[in-house]
């Protein structure tokens, strides 16, 4: 069994500075993290690849970030691969 974790919206620096502990807390035994959109800043995709590789779609608040590329991105229902 796969275990995914899901998250959005994280709107990292705005709302917060870091990742809340909670989310790190029910993510450390999952084997695939996805962030559905808002993300923001690339750092949040970088603290969460610390607790398992991450799958990331942009969402209608994040701008082009040639640093998010580094990640598998969904854009316009396409994948781009990392």
């Amino acid at each position: 069994m796969i275990r995914i974790g899901l998250v959005s919206d994280t709107h990292i620096p705005k709302s917060t500075h870091v990742l809340p502990p909670q989310v790190k807390e029910a993510f450390k035994d999952v084997d695939l993290i996805f962030h559905a959109g808002d993300i923001y800043v690339v750092s949040v995709l970088d603290e969460l690849e610390h607790l398992a590789p991450v799958l990331a779609a942009e969402g209608d608040d994040d701008y082009h970030d040639c640093k998010i590329e580094s990640y598998q991105v969904c854009r316009d229902n396409n994948m781009l691969s990392s």
